[in-house]
């Protein structure tokens, strides 16, 4: 992401402003990437435990 954002010149900034491209911060992208993903997967487990547990 942080490459694409680079080559085609692309400015991100959060809600939050804790990734503002247009300031060169960009070193906490691949970190929240990261921690997405991380938290998509523990999501992915609780849904698939909680159809496979019986009622």
């Amino acid at each position: 992401m942080k490459k694409l954002c680079e080559m085609k010149e692309i400015q991100i900034i959060t809600l939050d402003g804790s990734i503002n491209t247009q300031q060169q911060n960009v070193d906490l992208i691949s970190l929240y990437a990261w921690i997405i993903e991380h938290e998509t997967q523990i999501m992915r487990q609780r849904i698939k435990y909680g159809k496979e547990k019986p009622c």
